[in-house]
């Protein structure tokens, strides 16, 4: 049969082509993101950092911290890491904002500053706190970006923010679990932080299904979705597990430790008539117990050269200040543990002075002396003073307040070894660390949180310093001059407590225990080692986004 052969011009024929009618126009591409893409991670950063807010504003919802960090993950899968990076800081700022909001009357009560001044100072400082969220949400996006099997950078990423990020009050997220005790033991293996990897860790599995669903259901993603869920449900469960075994040991190994039994003494120094009502209030119930503790600031302001409280005319030469009794610890006749200041024979009026605790036998001798080693920034100090000498005239700070660098405990007549920490330094694991590797048997915390006036900010300063009790396994003992006065066993129960702002004495008895936890002798190893575990897959992500980027490159041109 014939073929028919068409010419070869007819082969090369051009395609038509369209041209559209003048009058026709094309449908425009749009200029920006759509409102859904901005509404979904703003609803989302919004409702994440209010819920972290519950969690501190309402003590005892620490369930709100789950759901918050939940929300947070799922904002990270949602958008790239440039945009996580903004919405994470606003998750950020809302949480911060509303959690800590009573630093506005903070500050203008430390600067005695206009309404105005103190909200410019907090948001500043919101917005440095809240940069860390922000990093956090870039470094997950990033691994979302990468796929399923790369979410396991997370938790690690969320531990190294953690640690090394630069705050004011060093908050953590497991600071909010105070009441769930079996998860807050794993702090005597790994510190704070290991509690907040846990957390991130299994806040981090709704995510992964949301993303195999999305990602068209691959039975590779199933399987890393699946891999990385329950290896987040084991490390729960595990963490669970020892936390309940850890509790009944050690409320086991106390019982059969030596016991001291305490009066804390919670009244406000800063009132006229304080010191006749300490010395009242000890009076009362010296009888029935081994040692009495006073807030900060309550003994007074004395000469490191006074040796001992039983002569008035000595205590008058070898001290400061207007004191409303000669010798205010006249007639207790067990050891006493106070708050006061301490300065050198060539100190000027404005110091430096050192904020101390003393330790009195019951014959008035002075048997140690603490001097606080870290010192409060914006209360006892402002930040680049050494620079900008002039920046305390804005401030209602006129003492200059120097810090202590000795961690040993303050020992009592019987041996006994009670190691010290002053306000502030309750919050920051290693200055209570050290003091337990250098021999203390508990662990005594001397408040003054006059300045503080939202009830509030003194629940909030309890939750920040409750875990040094699970770190090294002491008793922890808080005595403060408007709240929280508390005693805390070493499993983190409180067992005691004085409702804040409010004038008494609380009795209570604590073990002195001589154990050394894994977290007291090691220290802070966990988080260092998710810092170097985030930072190399941080770099193996990029390296890899470089390569793919550098294969398209040869695939389009080349």
């Amino acid at each position: 049969m014939p073929t028919l052969t068409l010419p070869t011009a007819a082969k090369s024929l051009p395609k038509p082509v369209f041209v559209a009618p003048s009058n026709h126009r094309l449908p425009a591409r749009p200029s920006g993101p759509s409102w859904p893409s901005l509404a979904i991670p703003a609803l989302l950063a919004v409702t994440s950092g209010l819920v972290h807010a519950v969690g501190w504003v309402f003590p005892g919802a620490w369930w709100a911290t789950w759901i918050a960090q939940t929300l947070t993950i799922l904002l990270t899968i949602h958008c790239r890491p440039r945009a996580a990076l903004l919405w994470g800081a606003l998750a950020g700022v809302v949480g911060i904002a509303c959690s800590f909001y009573w630093g506005i009357a903070a500050l203008r009560q430390t600067f005695d500053a206009t309404f105005w001044m103190a909200w410019a100072i907090f948001a500043g400082l919101v917005a440095l706190e809240a940069f860390g969220f922000a990093l956090f949400c870039c470094c997950t996006s990033l691994a979302a970006q990468k796929g399923i099997r790369w979410m396991w950078l997370a938790p690690c990423a969320w531990a190294a923010i953690e640690f090394w990020y630069p705050r004011v009050f060093p908050w953590k997220m497991g600071y909010t679990q105070f009441e769930f005790l079996p998860l807050i033991q794993i702090a005597e293996l790994f510190g704070p932080t290991s509690i907040g990897f846990v957390m991130t860790a299994v806040a981090t599995i709704p995510a992964l299904w949301l993303m195999w669903l999305r990602q068209g259901r691959r039975r590779r993603d199933w399987r890393a979705a699946a891999m990385l869920s329950a290896s987040a449900g084991l490390l729960f469960a595990v963490t669970i597990v020892f936390g309940l075994i850890r509790i009944r040991q050690y409320e086991t190994w106390s019982a059969d430790a030596p016991k001291l039994e305490l009066a804390l003494i919670q009244v406000d120094p800063a009132y006229l008539g304080a010191e006749q009502k300490l010395l009242e209030r000890s009076l009362a119930v010296q009888d029935q117990v081994d040692l009495i503790c006073w807030p900060e600031s309550s003994l007074g302001i004395y000469s490191e050269a006074l040796a001992h409280f039983r002569d008035p005319d000595l205590i008058s030469q070898f001290s400061r200040g207007y004191r409303d009794l000669p010798a205010p610890a006249h007639g207790i006749n067990r050891h006493l543990l106070a708050g006061g200041k301490l300065y050198r024979a060539t100190a000027a009026d404005n110091g430096p002075y050192a904020m101390s605790g003393f330790l009195l036998s019951p014959d008035q001798d002075i048997l140690g002396r603490y001097k606080k080693r870290t010192l409060l920034p914006f209360g006892e100090y402002i930040p680049g003073q050494q620079w900008w000498p002039s920046i305390r005239e804005y401030a209602t700070i006129h003492d200059i307040i120097e810090a202590g660098a000795d961690p040993r405990p303050l020992e009592m007549l019987d041996g006994s070894k009670l190691g010290l920490v002053i306000c502030y330094e309750d919050t920051l694991p290693h200055r209570a660390r050290a003091s337990v590797n250098a021999g203390a048997q508990a662990l005594f915390s001397l408040i003054q949180g006059t300045a503080f006036e939202n009830p509030l900010t003194l629940v909030q300063h309890q939750r920040l310093a409750a875990l040094r009790a699970v770190e090294n396994r002491r008793s922890f003992v808080r005595c403060s001059s408007t709240g929280v006065t508390c005693i805390i066993q070493p499993t983190g129960r409180v067992t005691a407590q004085l409702p804040p702002q409010l004038e008494g004495t609380l009795r209570g008895e604590i073990r002195l225990l001589d154990r050394l936890t894994l977290y007291s002798r090691g220290g802070d190893i966990f988080p260092v080692f998710c810092t170097i575990v985030a930072l190399g897959g941080i770099l193996a992500l990029s390296r890899r986004s470089g390569s793919v980027r550098l294969q398209a490159i040869r695939l389009k041109y080349l």
